[in-house]
Order: C-alpha cells, then structure tokens, then sequence
C-alpha cells in the first residue's frame, strides 16, 4: 500500500477513535463533517445540504461566513493541507436540492419576541419556529437581516433564507427599550430574547437581558407551580 494512503487511513482511524473527531468538536453547531465529506465525494450535494440544514440555520449564510475553526483541526493538516470544509458547505448548499418534507410539530403555547432581527435574532426565530413557537421580531430598522443584509457575498441568497420566517410576525422600526420596554414584552409574550444591539449599546443589551432573563424566570416558576 502506498505509504501516503496508510497514512491518511491512520489518520481517518484516530480521528474518530473513542472521540468526536477535531472539526466537529472545534465547529460551534457540530455539523457531521465526516458525513458531509462522503457525500460531496459521492457526488450526493442534495444530502451534504440536508445535513447542513440538519444543523445550521440561515445556512446558506452561514456556510459563506463561517470562520471555519474545523480547519485548524483538521488531521489532514499532518499530512498536507486541510480540508476545506466551508467550500464543500457552499457547493452543498449552491447545487444540492432543499429537502421539501416538512415536520409537523404541535403548536407550544407560549409566545417568545425576538428583539432584534439581524442574522443571530433571525436564528433564533428559525429554531423557535421548528419548534412550533409562536414568534414576534421587534426590529429597529425597516428591514430585516441588519449589517449583514448589505453584504455583497449574500445579496443572491437573502430571498431564499428569509422564507424560514416568513411564519414570525415581524414589528419594524421599533426599538426595545424606547418605544416598548422589555415589561411590557414579558406582559404579553411568555419569554423574550436579546439578540440584536450594536457594540454601542451594549449596556442597554446587557441591562435588557438580565431584566428578560430575571422576568422569564419568575414567569416560569409561576407556570410550574399553576401546573
């Protein structure tokens, strides 16, 4: 056998032996990179998107943002070069076809607001929703998607992605804090979220988030003992 190939056989045996391999425990969603990797190698783009989307929200997105931590770990790295997994995510998600089936999931009563509806509020809101959450946005501006939405590497996906809120009730041009406060949320949804402020008001965000986390608490603690 050629030496370079039992090479690569030994590394393929350590990485999965007993342990996550590297790139999946250094990837912040834990997506099945080994799995991703022989689909791309059987030519099967339609399952390496399932697969993302298994695990990846707004993943056409993400896959052309990521900072790819798998790199660095990856065990191809002693040998010769890593695997470039974030160009295998977008080929995935560019040629492989969007799974269709959709689950049903028995509505929760609960309502959550998402304050903010840039990429991590909209996250949020697409998880929520799988989940069979009822969801409101209050978002400051007229538009959703925040700094990201001017990006030119995601212009011709934006239309795509935004369609896994389309069941959130969007708010614009509202700001938690100023034109609604965060009391007034937890009045009237079962649990609010902070996932959009700037740096320049990360204060308020972090003032915000403390009162939503001290209010979801109590109102939990008040549903647990009613139940």
């Amino acid at each position: 056998m050629d030496k370079n190939i039992q090479n690569i056989n030994n590394l393929a045996k350590n990485c999965v032996q007993n342990e996550v391999p590297h790139c999946v425990a250094a990837c912040p969603l834990h997506v099945d990179i080994k799995a991703l990797t022989k689909a791309v190698a059987g030519g099967d783009f339609t399952a390496g998107r399932q697969l993302i989307e298994k695990k990846v929200p707004f993943a056409g997105i993400l896959c052309r943002i990521c900072e790819a931590p798998c790199t660095s770990r990856c065990s191809r790295n002693e040998l010769d070069s890593a695997v470039q997994v974030r160009e295998l995510e977008r080929a995935c998600m560019d040629f492989g076809s969007k799974d269709s089936a959709v689950a049903e999931i028995p509505p929760k009563k609960w309502r959550v607001a998402v304050v903010g509806g840039g990429l991590s509020g909209l996250c949020v809101t697409a998880t929520l929703l799988k989940r069979g959450y009822s969801v409101t946005i209050f978002e400051a501006s007229s538009v959703l998607g925040g700094r990201r939405r001017e990006d030119v590497l995601l212009k011709d996906v934006w239309d795509e992605e935004l369609v896994a809120v389309a069941g959130a009730q969007v708010i614009y041009n509202t700001v938690v804090g100023n034109d609604v406060t965060i009391e007034q949320l937890l009045e009237e949804f079962g649990a609010a979220v902070s996932a959009g402020f700037g740096g320049s008001r990360a204060h308020r965000r972090r003032r915000l988030r403390e009162q939503a986390i001290y209010q979801f608490r109590r109102r939990a603690a008040g549903y647990a003992a009613a139940s």
